[in-house]
């Protein structure tokens, strides 16, 4: 396979905000038959949510006079295919700057309920994301990630402080396991660092959390397919937002029938 080289560009016409055009350049270099560069830049903009301009939950006001994030994302890696061992490693640095970020969990401190906001000046983000899967036989795969983030927003004062709900390291695994094609399992184990939130003035940590998903899925003939579901199989109690604690042990089946 051959060098890729592709630019993008956008423009939208909007009525309620400015009108803006977005770009993106890629580049895919393969060095050899298991190793190939990739990287990437572009723009882009984010316009507010119907909900956070206007509102829709009982405890959340919206503010109309909300106006676009811009950001610019650049992204650097490669990929490694170990053909002789069903293997595919992959490694990529990014980077982003955003201007006018909107956070949508803005604790007001007159009326005490949430709103969106713009962020005055630029939050930055930056990190590695590394994931990897292998075939360890026909009925037998695994994949994993690993992403470290570390990000970083102005406060009220303008300085640089850990950006909230962002937590720095992400992990996950999964095991799938398939017989015959017609019963498929995957595990999902995934881990989540402790994380930054906020109890208007102050701010808090929250813990870290291991999960375990279990789903499975089954075959009766070419129309008819059972789903069985397991989340937070070991009942874990953890909070991803200050004070809303997260759905426990839960199960769901499913049946779907294709006409």
């Amino acid at each position: 396979q051959g060098s890729i080289f592709a630019v993008s560009s956008r423009y939208d016409k909007n009525s309620q905000f400015k009108n803006g055009t977005t770009a993106r350049v890629e580049l895919i270099l393969p060095l050899s038959k298991s190793l190939k560069l990739k990287g990437s830049y572009g723009t882009a903009i984010k316009n507010p949510t119907f909900t956070e301009r206007f509102g829709y939950y009982t405890n959340f006001i919206g503010n109309p006079d909300l106006q676009p994030e811009y950001s610019k994302n650049l992204e650097l890696g490669f990929d490694f295919d170990l053909q002789n061992y069903n293997s595919l490693f992959s490694a990529t640095l990014f980077k982003s700057r955003l201007v006018d970020e909107i956070n949508g969990n803005f604790l007001d401190p007159v009326t005490f309920g949430y709103t969106a906001i713009n962020l005055e000046g630029k939050s930055l983000r930056e990190g590695v994301e590394l994931n990897f899967s292998r075939k360890l036989s026909e009925r037998f795969k695994i994949n994993g990630s690993y992403t470290y983030t570390d990000s970083i927003e102005p406060n009220s004062n303008r300085i640089y402080v850990d950006e909230l709900r962002r937590p720095k390291h992400i992990s996950s695994l999964n095991i799938n396991w398939n017989s015959s094609n017609r019963l498929f399992l995957t595990a999902n184990i995934r881990h989540r660092s402790s994380q930054i939130d906020i109890v208007f003035p102050n701010r808090v940590t929250l813990p870290e959390v291991t999960l375990l998903n279990i789903n499975a899925k089954y075959k009766l003939n070419n129309k008819f397919i059972i789903n069985f579901q397991l989340n937070n199989v070991l009942d874990e109690s953890y909070e991803e937002v200050y004070g809303y604690r997260a759905l426990g042990f839960s199960a769901h089946l499913g049946i779907r029938y294709q006409f």
